[in-house]
């Protein structure tokens, strides 16, 4: 009787690895990126050594389950499991991988598709592509089909206002063009007429401002980028006559625009892929500026801030 038992769990349990096995086969392993990181430097900051005393190369593989095991046709020097990734150090010009979970058949042979370099970091996503085991399914990549964006945000500092936006984020590059409306006014500003013995109307100003940029980004973390950017800005100040304080002349009105150059640092918080938040500070220099312009900057100290100066925004940016 007991003999029988045993023969029964023995069977039970070999039915158990056959399905295990079965099921693990089932499941196609695919790697699906691999690319080198040139922003990425902690192969660098936190090197690792071969054996010949040499720098390694470090491939950081995306994954939501680390049960995986990856060998490389020259060794691997050393393997950090953490969530959502497995670090692994290589040696410079490592040309294979054999990866296989859990210990269990199958074994995935892969080509790297690119030069195994020492001190550099390349970034690859591990998946098993059928719908079974959800949980070492890959995470979705950041902006995959969403590279196109529109923009809402707000301006602070030197000029206070609105700002709608326009743009595009691929491979790490930003493209984006601006509009800010600027809500502040001026002082009441009076000038002579031409005779310089009568005034005219007074008259406000408020900054209308478009601009183009370009930024490059560095991911910091799966979800925070820091992305600096350069760009140029066409500044128009427009005027109206302020009612009831009209002197002479009430067709006079004057309008002067400036260029700017702009220095900023985004930084890029990514909740999901299709919604971003940014907190941009930025510098402003003065590159040109008509004759107009530099008349209201003598009556107004507000006009040499709008020109020049710091600049705060922060807004969203919805990706479709």
């Amino acid at each position: 009787m007991e003999a029988r038992i045993s023969r029964k769990c023995c069977l039970i349990i070999l039915l158990c690895i056959v399905g295990c096995v079965q099921k693990v086969h089932a499941q196609h392993m695919e790697i699906i990126k691999f690319e080198a990181n040139p922003t990425n430097l902690m192969a660098r900051s936190q090197p690792r050594k071969d054996r010949n005393g040499e720098d390694c190369a470090l491939i950081r593989f995306a994954v939501q389950d680390v049960g995986f095991k990856i060998e490389g046709n020259l060794g691997v020097v050393h393997t950090i499991r953490q969530t959502g990734m497995i670090l692994v150090y290589v040696p410079e010009g490592t040309k294979k991988l054999n990866v296989r979970y859990s210990g269990l058949l199958p074994i995935m042979d892969y080509e790297i598709p690119v030069k195994i370099e020492k001190k550099c970091t390349y970034d690859a996503t591990l998946v098993f592509t059928s719908d079974g085991l959800d949980a070492i399914n890959r995470k979705p990549e950041r902006n995959k089909g969403h590279n196109v964006y529109l923009g809402g945000g707000f301006n602070f500092l030197s000029i206070f206002g609105p700002t709608p936006t326009l743009g595009f984020i691929i491979n790490h590059h930003n493209v984006e063009l601006g509009f800010t409306y600027g809500i502040q006014k001026s002082d009441a500003l009076y000038y002579y007429n031409i005779d310089a013995t009568t005034l005219n109307n007074a008259v406000q100003y408020r900054p209308l401002r478009t601009q183009l940029r370009y930024g490059y980004g560095f991911d910091v973390t799966d979800f925070l980028t820091l992305m600096p950017q350069v760009g140029a800005c066409a500044n128009i100040f427009n005027g109206t006559v302020v009612p009831n304080i009209s002197v002479a002349s009430p067709e006079y009105m004057r309008r002067g625009w400036s260029i700017s150059g702009i220095t900023a640092v985004r930084l890029l918080f990514s909740p999901t892929n299709w919604l971003k938040l940014h907190l941009t500070p930025e510098y402003d220099f003065a590159i040109k500026k008509n004759v107009e312009c530099d008349i209201i900057s003598n009556n107004d100290s507000k006009f040499s801030s709008w020109t020049k100066g710091f600049n705060l925004n922060a807004g969203i940016m919805v990706f479709f």
